[in-house]
């Protein structure tokens, strides 16, 4: 789902932002960018959408006191098409129990190929 070609020339000068994953880590990240008013977009995504969604409209009625117009969203794996970054903040929950195992395997079911993408990695 990643655009190439005619379509990239196409992008225009917005700086989206993709997280995926809304737990501690995503969110204090997001919290970071809204702050600081890093991007102009800011998409979040979760495999839990209702999360993801509650998370968005949390951030968006602190916007009221931030200086920014950014535009915050819950979103899907599509999303990641055409940021400018996409943050993995997604993880395996760990237990005593299980092994944290290998990096492959944690991240096997991941909608989309992590080696052919350039990610940044929480």
């Amino acid at each position: 789902f990643f655009k190439s070609g005619k379509e990239l020339c196409m992008r225009s000068d917005k700086r989206k932002v993709a997280v995926v994953g809304t737990g501690m880590v995503g969110m204090s990240y997001a919290y970071s960018l809204l702050n600081q008013s890093v991007c102009d977009e800011l998409t979040l995504i979760d495999i839990n959408k209702t999360r993801a969604e509650g998370e968005a409209m949390d951030l968006n009625h602190g916007l009221a006191f931030a200086a920014s117009n950014m535009k915050i969203s819950a979103g899907n794996y599509e999303d990641c098409s055409d940021a400018d970054i996409v943050v993995i903040a997604a993880g395996v929950a760990r237990s005593r129990e299980k092994a944290s195992g290998s990096f492959k395997a944690k991240y096997r079911g991941l909608p989309f190929d992590y080696r052919t993408r350039d990610f940044l990695w929480l």
